[in-house]
């Protein structure tokens, strides 16, 4: 997984699951690559409509 997270800039997403991935109570099958393919997609479309979404 973190080769596909390596090929991202830093970001909250990513710095958020390494620390759960480095966490010893964490169940590394909870997350798919799906899932984290189709965040890292809602985050690029986002980026395109430049939409101030208060963070």
């Amino acid at each position: 997984m973190f080769r596909l997270l390596g090929t991202i800039s830093s970001s909250q997403i990513v710095d958020t699951v390494r620390k759960l991935h480095d966490s010893k109570n964490f169940d590394k099958d909870c997350i798919s690559r799906g899932q984290v393919q189709s965040k890292l997609w809602i985050i690029e479309e986002l980026k395109k409509i430049n939409l101030d979404l208060g963070t």
